[in-house]
């Protein structure tokens, strides 16, 4: 089997498409600033996309299941392949992965007059792939603890799923259960994935995060995230004593929070 390298030399297209941060990442940042103009000028009037979803819904769902999705994607993809010691996805077969992007910002554009469950289904197409190869790769690499990161992308395909749903019953979706799944799943991927590498980044400067008995920091800094975010996604049903109860339960086993960005930028102010 040949390598990365090899495999990535061997690809004689675009460059743009020998590492999967390079498409979605580009993808992501021309997207942020799309919308936003075309927010601004459906808000104004000047613009009107024939979509089922109103401005702020629109811009809700753009920048978090779309813009997120992207940035999540690009980074997966550059991941995985370190993760799993397998190969990453490179030429055709990557710009077929931002294609379905692609497409349902298309789809949901369009969505006035068309079917809510095929716009559903070609906005998700995307984030589904995307779960495929990521469960194909954990399986086939036998990274278990990385399941945790696969959990938290079905989340947010969930509310992806749920934000459709409530459009398609005209409930207001900018305020609904889907748009507060999908935000709690990106607080857990950003808790999960930027604790990590932050502690990775400055593992020598810095102590590390108490961890259960175990060693495991990374099912318990999702619970942390999920503790915090459950008032947030069903405020009617969970209150702040429920939060509290969850809080101390986790501070049983000693899961105190570090601040490590704080710590850090203490330590560069004493420095300087």
């Amino acid at each position: 089997m040949s390598s990365t390298a090899e495999q990535k030399r061997a690809w004689r297209g675009p460059a743009i498409l020998t590492f999967g941060f390079r498409p979605f990442f580009l993808a992501a940042a021309v997207w942020a600033t799309l919308s936003m103009v075309l927010w601004v000028s459906m808000l104004t009037g000047v613009l009107t996309l024939p979509t089922v979803f109103d401005p702020v819904s629109w811009h809700a769902h753009e920048f978090l299941f779309v813009y997120l999705s992207a940035v999540v994607g690009g980074f997966l993809l550059t991941a995985v392949p370190n993760w799993s010691g397998r190969l990453p996805v490179v030429g055709w077969p990557l710009a077929v992965l931002v294609g379905f992007w692609m497409v349902g910002r298309v789809a949901v554009a369009c969505s006035e007059g068309c079917s809510p469950l095929g716009v559903a289904i070609i906005d998700l197409s995307g984030l589904m792939v995307l779960w495929g190869y990521l469960a194909r790769e954990i399986v086939l690499g036998r990274n278990w603890k990385k399941l945790v990161v696969l959990a938290i992308l079905s989340v947010l395909i969930l509310g992806n799923g749920i934000f459709h749903w409530e459009a398609a019953h005209g409930i207001y979706t900018a305020s609904g259960v889907g748009l507060r799944v999908g935000l709690a799943a990106g607080i857990m991927m950003i808790a999960l994935i930027g604790g990590r590498a932050v502690q990775d980044a400055t593992g020598p400067e810095l102590p590390c995060v108490p961890c259960a008995a175990n060693g495991s920091k990374e099912p318990f800094a999702v619970l942390r995230a999920l503790a915090l975010r459950l008032e947030f996604v069903f405020p009617a049903l969970i209150g702040v004593t429920s939060r509290k109860v969850i809080w101390l339960f986790l501070e049983r086993f000693r899961l105190r929070f570090v601040p490590v960005l704080h710590r850090l930028q203490g330590r560069l102010a004493a420095r300087g």
